[in-house]
């Protein structure tokens, strides 16, 4: 019969002290251009948790799917998106579902940086799904355009309170 090892709890909360929590990083950068009558892929850029997918869909403008694979964002967390979209190309940048934002400690809530750069002729669609926060989260969240002046913009941001 074997016996039991004891379970050290103590220690085990020692070294939770000590460690420092893991954040979730995460940036993605996407340029679009168009090539005939298509809106393509010039440029991509991911890195962390943050990705772009890309449905397939039978129009001239692409669609990109924002991804955050860390689940939400809490205190701490950093995430970085920019999307330039050159002349007379087009694209909609979407989430695949609502973003969660959960508690923070004070004074360390995430941040979020998205830049939008649309070129004359060209459209861009920013549609993510709302935004779900929760009871003590803190967000720190950052939009930034600069839109030519031939330049079409759609832009919509949802906040949503979750549970307490």
């Amino acid at each position: 019969m074997e016996r039991a090892i004891p379970y050290d709890t103590a220690s085990l909360e020692t070294s939770r002290q000590g460690a420092a929590p893991q954040r979730a990083r995460g940036q993605a950068k996407l340029v679009v251009r168009r090539r005939d009558a298509q809106s393509v892929i010039s440029d991509l850029a991911m890195s962390g948790s943050a990705k772009l997918l890309f449905p397939r869909r039978s129009t001239s403008s692409l669609d990109a799917v924002m991804l955050n694979t860390a689940g939400g964002i809490t205190g701490g967390d950093r995430f970085s998106y920019s999307a330039t979209v050159e002349d007379c190309a087009s694209v909609t940048l979407t989430t695949q579902a609502a973003e969660r934002i959960y508690r923070a400690s004070p004074g360390a809530p995430g941040h979020v940086r998205n830049h939008l750069e649309v070129a004359d002729g060209a459209t861009l669609h920013w549609l993510p799904q709302e935004t779900i926060l929760f009871d003590a989260s803190a967000l720190d969240r950052e939009l930034s355009v600069t839109l030519a002046p031939g330049g079409r913009l759609l832009a919509c941001e949802c906040l949503i309170f979750g549970r307490k």
